[in-house]
Formats: structure tokens, C-alpha cells, sequence
């Protein structure tokens, strides 16, 4: 390399840069990766998409660099003659340009505390990441792959009868883990007396907290279903499920039924966490809108159909009737998930294949096309750190996930105050009181009738008006401005209707409105995400708006019983809409903005973990 070299900070990178002799196996770097040489960044690029010339004299479009880091020394050396020099990373690809006057530097990270403990987590969590190197295809005799489309070990080629009784039994597992939040709740009140419970607040944590652990356990069940196969993990936890709700059955203390009530819920939160990937596994494209329709009823009906039967099984039997049907159920669908289910993730059954042709060829190198090389470790940090870093490094990660994390901790307040408000206000007896969750339920359903019949009308219109061929991530949140507002107008209605005992019905009408609006938060903030992250990382984003939604949804009611005592249910509820009030902002400004500002933070997200 001769001649002026002058440094050419990449696009999104701050910070001061190293020369090459400063690059060592005590550094961390930073560096771009590329599918293509024909996409590769060069510093005579325009805008993005725009074709140029780069150095070697060819047509180029420029593309912009994902970037990962690693750890170790730099080896490597010149493929072809075409001006770039490629260096290998422990196992990730980094690219240096050279030209008679310029060369391009990476960022060298320091070597304080911070820089270790970077370069710690980005070694633990990346590991070596051989396909990231800028390569040509090259066909690779000892990777296993699918025998064509057709191969009928593919789930996907499975018979109809095989891949609907695998998502028939996934979407009723999910259903019964669902309604084991609030099916206690009506009969909170004799759980309370049974258990010499007299605060308020543990009486409210003895039905969310199960909440907790749906938002905790599936951090861990997710990324051994990585590792040995969603079957397994099903079956598993819902072996943990069932004993644990036996267990708050024949609770005696208010330890016991806390620490089952915990355990039952994080192994109650797996087929919420795996059901979506199965569901991918088994179909395609047009096959999936219906499985997902199924599927989606558990987290829409299950908290609601809960309260009604535990309703009238508490009057009837006793609250520790409402965890013995839990149990029949789970047990029962569990046992029909061992005969009826099979695994269905691409890379389990890829190694298996491997592994047999291993064994009949005795070719030791053959491989999975899909076999990863991370530890359990790495896997297991991946899941638990990667949402964590989205949330704080992307404002509409984060603002959108507060606003859904309040929506949905309102909906689970509004669950622990039925009782007080419909038995104590009302008079109504513990069976009838169940069935006030209706409100909520019919809200739900109608809601989903409404986005379905009208989603696509939407989003094609605002594309003809706005003359694009593919609809923009923000046309998601349409639906979010349109409507929820009814969140905080059925708070409003609900709270000063319930403290005037005006007749029963306009509570529940107030219900109504906040579940419409709910929906219209929840629904279109997951299609949201999923299109503004892509799929590489929306299942990290959509962890960490499940994480807050739970937690909210476990530790806002708490705040319950203390809020009503001081400002009774209407100021109450009304505080509440107030706040739901203040994030409408949030949707509209991103609808308006929101693309420039996912041009902003895009190249900061894909620089993390």
C-alpha cells in the first residue's frame, strides 16, 4: 500500500480509529460484513440503492454494512486482484480497502474496563461466526440438506392431517396456560380467607403473579428448544405445569401457593413462547394466517373464558376446584401432545438426518446445512442479553413497548377489581361475578373481527395515496391512533359509572371500550415491530416488549388496592386513562417521523450484540 493514506470513518461509527498496527488480539473490533462483493461499501458510494463505480471499475450498489464484532488476531490475504484485501477476525469477516490514497480504519475499542467488558460480552454471545464472511457460494458435498421441496421429512410437506393435529394441540395447550391467570380470580376472596391472607396486596400477587413467570421462564425454555427441539421442551414443561398446579391446589401456606403459582407460570409461558416458530415450521406463507388465527385465540380468550368458568366452579366446588380442572386439562392435553406431536424445528431434524447418514456413509464430516456453532452458553446469553440491548438502544422499541406494557398491566388491574366492584358494589354472588369478564372477552373478539375485515383496505389505500408498491412499517400504527383512545374513554366510563353504582351494565360497557382499545394498542405494536426489526432480530424485539408487558402486567395491579382506598375508583381509573392519554403522542409521532428515525438508529442497532 503506498502513497497518503487517509482514514474514511465508516457511515453510523463515532470515536477515534486505529492504524493497523494497533490492531491486536487485546482489541475489540468493529467491522463491516457483506452478502456480496457487488454490495461492499467503497468510498466513492452514494446514497444508499444508488449505482456507482466503485474502485475496481465496476457498477456497484452500495448497501449498508451489518456489523458485528469479535475478538483475536488478524489473518488472511488476497482472494482475486480486485483492490481488497480481506482479513478474518476469529471467524468474522473484516474488509479493509486499499487505493493509492486511501484506506479505510477500524474501530479500535479501548482497553479500560468497559472495552473488557465488551469485548467479553461480544465474545460470549457472537462466538465465531464463519458465515459471516464476505464469500461466493461454494457447494459443499458433506453439508445435509432437504431432499428438494418435496422431501416429506420437511414438516411443511407433512400430510394436512399431521401438521393440524400438531397446531391444534400447541393452540390448546396455549388456551389452558392462558386461563390459568384469572381463572383464581373470582375466588380470590376464599383463597385469602384459606390461606390466612389479609393484605390486599399479596391477595392481588396471588393471581398476577403467576403473570411473572410467564415472562420469565420462557428466557430460559426458548433457547433449549434451540438446542434439542421444541417437542422436548413442550412436553417438559408441561409435565412442570400440571404438578405445580397441583401443587397450588393443595397448598396449605401462603408460601406454598406462591412458589407453585410462580413455577406453574414459567412453565406455562412455553407454548406462548415456542407455538409462533412451530407454527412457521409446519406451514407457508398462505397457509399460516389461519394456523396463527388459532393460535392467537389462547392469549385473547384465555384470560377472559378463565374468570367464567373459575366462577362457577369456585361457588360451586371451591377455589381449589378451579386449579384441579387446570390439572385434568393440562394432563390430559399433555398426554395427547406425546402421541399426537412431533418435532418440527428445521435444524433438530437436519442433525438427526446428518447424524443417520453419518452412521450409514461413515463420513465423518457431514454436517446440517443449519448446524450452529454456538455453546449452550452463548445460546442461552443471546436470548437473555439481546432484547435487553434493543430496548435501550432503540426509542421505539422502548416507547412502544412502554405503552403496551401499561395497556396490558390496566387490563390485568381491571381483573383484580371485578370481584370488589361486581360482588362488593353490586352484590353479585362469585358465579355471576365471573361472567362480568365477558366485556372484556367480546371486546377481544370484535376487535379481531374488525382489524382482519379492514387491515388490508387500510394498508392499500395509504399506499395508493402515498403512490408506493410495498407498505411502510408505520401504516402499522393507523389502526393504534384511530382507536386507542377507547383505552383511556373506557377507564373514564368504567371508574365514575362503578363508584355511582350506576346500573351494572355501563361498567361493563366501560370495559368493552378499553378491551376494543387494547387490542388496537397490542395487535398493531407486534406488526409493528416485527416489520421496523425484520426477522433477524423481531423475535429479540418482541421478547423484550413480552418482558415489560408481564412484568407490568404482575406489579401495576399491586398498586391497586392503594390507589382506589385514596381516590376511589373514579379518580382511579381516571388517573389511569390519563396516562393511557399521554402516550398517544407516541404512535402519531412515529407514524410522522418514524422512518427517519429508524434511518437514525439503524446502523446502532445492527453495531450491538
Amino acid at each position: 500500500m503506498g502513497g497518503t493514506k487517509t482514514p474514511v470513518k465508516l457511515q453510523g461509527y463515532r470515536g477515534g480509529y486505529a492504524p493497523e498496527d494497533q490492531w491486536g488480539s487485546d482489541s475489540a473490533l468493529v467491522a463491516p460484513c457483506f452478502t456480496s462483493r457487488d454490495s461492499m461499501l467503497r468510498p466513492s458510494d452514494g446514497p444508499p440503492g444508488r449505482p456507482t463505480t466503485g474502485s475496481s471499475g465496476r457498477s456497484t450498489t452500495r448497501s449498508t454494512p451489518r456489523t458485528i464484532g469479535g475478538v483475536g488476531e488478524l489473518v488472511g490475504g488476497r482472494p482475486e486482484d480486485d483492490g481488497l484485501t480481506y482479513r478474518r477476525l476469529s471467524g468474522i469477516a473484516a474488509l479493509q480497502m486499499e487505493s493509492p490514497d486511501t484506506e479505510i480504519y477500524l474501530k479500535c475499542r479501548g482497553n479500560g474496563w468497559l472495552g473488557y467488558f465488551h469485548r467479553l460480552l461480544q465474545h460470549l454471545l457472537l462466538g465465531t461466526l464463519e458465515s459471516a464472511a464476505p464469500s461466493e457460494k461454494v457447494f459443499d458435498p458433506n453439508l445435509v440438506d432437504w431432499d428438494g421441496d418435496d422431501d416429506p421429512e420437511n414438516p411443511r410437506n407433512w400430510s394436512t392431517r399431521t401438521k393440524w393435529a400438531n397446531i391444534v394441540i400447541i393452540s390448546i395447550l396455549a388456551l389452558i396456560t392462558n386461563m390459568a391467570p384469572t381463572m383464581c380470580a373470582p375466588g380470590v376472596t376464599s383463597i385469602a380467607a384459606d390461606l390466612h391472607i389479609t393484605s390486599t396486596v399479596v391477595s392481588t400477587l396471588a393471581v398476577t403473579l403467576y403473570v411473572l413467570g410467564i415472562s420469565i421462564g420462557p428466557m430460559f425454555t426458548s433457547p433449549l428448544s434451540e438446542l434439542y427441539g421444541r417437542v422436548p421442551v413442550y412436553h417438559g414443561t408441561t409435565f412442570v405445569f400440571v404438578m405445580f398446579i397441583i401443587g397450588g391446589a393443595l397448598s396449605k401456606t401462603t408460601a406454598q401457593y406462591m412458589v407453585f403459582r410462580f413455577i406453574s407460570g414459567c412453565a406455562g409461558g412455553t407454548p406462548m413462547a415456542l407455538g409462533g416458530g412451530s407454527i412457521a415450521d409446519l406451514t407457508t406463507v398462505q397457509e399460516r394466517a389461519m394456523a396463527m388465527a388459532l393460535f392467537s385465540l389462547g392469549p385473547l380468550a384465555g384470560p377472559v373464558l378463565g374468570p367464567v368458568i373459575g366462577g362457577f366452579v369456585a361457588a360451586g366446588k371451591g377455589w381449589r376446584w378451579t386449579f384441579w380442572l387446570l390439572a385434568i386439562l393440562g394432563g390430559a392435553f399433555g398426554i395427547a401432545s406425546v402421541v399426537l406431536m412431533r418435532e418440527t424445528h428445521p435444524r433438530v431434524l437436519l442433525d438427526r438426518k446428518a447424524a443417520r447418514m453419518r452412521a450409514t456413509t461413515g463420513n465423518p464430516d457431514l454436517r446440517s446445512k443449519l448446524d450452529i456453532t454456538l455453546s449452550p452458553r452463548q445460546v442461552v446469553l443471546q436470548v437473555l442479553v439481546r432484547p435487553l440491548m434493543l430496548l435501550v438502544r432503540s426509542p421505539i422499541l422502548f416507547v412502544i413497548s412502554l405503552y403496551v406494557a401499561l395497556v396490558f398491566g390496566v387490563m390485568y388491574l381491571l381483573f383484580t377489581t371485578f370481584t370488589s366492584v361486581f360482588e362488593g358494589q353490586y352484590g353479585f354472588s362469585t358465579a355471576i361475578s365471573g361472567l362480568t369478564y365477558l366485556g372484556l372477552g367480546v371486546a377481544l373478539l370484535f376487535s379481531m373481527f374488525i382489524f382482519n375485515m379492514f387491515n388490508a383496505r387500510v394498508l392499500a389505500a395509504r399506499m395508493k395515496a402515498d403512490g408506493v408498491q410495498q407498505p411502510r412499517p408505520e401504516y402499522r400504527l393507523l389502526f393504534m391512533i384511530w382507536f386507542s383512545p377507547f383505552v383511556a374513554f373506557g377507564l373514564f366510563l368504567y371508574g365514575w359509572t362503578a363508584y355511582y353504582q350506576i346500573h351494572w351494565i355501563v361498567p361493563i360497557i366501560g370495559t368493552f371500550l378499553m378491551g376494543f382499545g387494547a387490542y388496537f394498542v397490542i395487535m398493531p405494536a407486534q406488526l409493528y415491530l416485527v416489520d421496523v426489526f425484520g426477522s433477524e432480530a423481531a423475535a429479540s424485539a418482541l421478547g423484550a416488549n413480552n418482558l415489560l408487558r408481564y412484568i407490568s402486567s404482575t406489579f401495576l395491579p399491586l398498586a391497586g388496592p392503594s390507589m382506589y382506598k385514596t381516590l376511589n375508583y373514579g379518580w382511579g381509573n381516571s388517573l389511569l386513562g390519563f396516562l393511557a392519554l399521554a402516550f398517544l403522542p407516541g404512535p402519531i409521532l412515529f407514524y410522522k417521523y418514524g422512518e427517519r428515525l429508524r434511518a437514525r438508529t439503524k446502523v446502532a442497532l445492527q453495531a450491538g450484540p
